[in-house]
């Protein structure tokens, strides 16, 4: 091996490099949701409940979830019972309880305090291949061994619903994409350098 395709070599591995911790930085992505005017309804699954179905693009990692949120249910409603079930297309995704056990039906704010890290907390999901995620809000609870429970319907018409504020939802490609991309120019500039030699 000459020095000068030493050199190269060198060079192209700290580029490399550079190309990795780049894509991970510029693969970052986070989508912000208007949540105002959505209402709850009914027990998860139920069609009266609102929803909404971003398209991501592609298979992306969804890593990170937030909230600052207005919200109030009409009584006997309660605030504990505004859920919100965020999944892909197969169904792998996470809940949400907003207000946790607060039995009040008055507005009040509701924040998870920024970006919440779901690979930490063993919440992350695959968009999959459609790119599909879908948001939907319902009324719910825990039954008495802790599982998520589709709420009671407590009334006609909706029986929550977000004055205003936004959900925050942060998205990366899958980790194989930046590391072929990287191998597909590796190989093509070993190739034209081997044809010149």
């Amino acid at each position: 091996m000459t020095k000068t395709f030493k050199k190269f070599i060198l060079g192209l591995a700290v580029s490399v490099g550079a190309l990795f911790a780049s894509s991970a930085q510029a693969g970052l992505l986070v989508q912000n949701i208007d949540v105002t005017g959505i209402k709850t309804y009914a027990g998860l699954g139920s069609a009266e409940n609102d929803k909404i179905n971003l398209n991501l693009g592609g298979s992306f990692h969804v890593t990170g979830f937030g909230w600052d949120v207005l919200m109030e249910s009409r009584f006997p409603s309660v605030l504990g019972e505004m859920w919100l079930r965020v999944s892909n297309t197969a169904g792998n995704g996470f809940f949400v309880d907003f207000a946790g056990t607060n039995l009040n039906s008055d507005a009040e704010q509701f924040s998870s305090g920024g970006l919440l890290d779901l690979v930490a907390l063993g919440f992350d999901f695959f968009a999959g291949a459609d790119g599909l995620v879908t948001l939907e809000f319902f009324e719910g609870s825990f039954d008495e061994w802790g599982m998520v429970t589709s709420g009671v319907d407590d009334m006609e018409g909706w029986d929550g619903q977000f004055l205003s504020g936004a959900l925050n939802l942060q998205y990366v490609p899958e980790p194989g994409t930046p590391a072929l991309a990287a191998l597909a120019l590796f190989g093509m500039l070993v190739a034209s350098r081997r044809r010149r030699s």
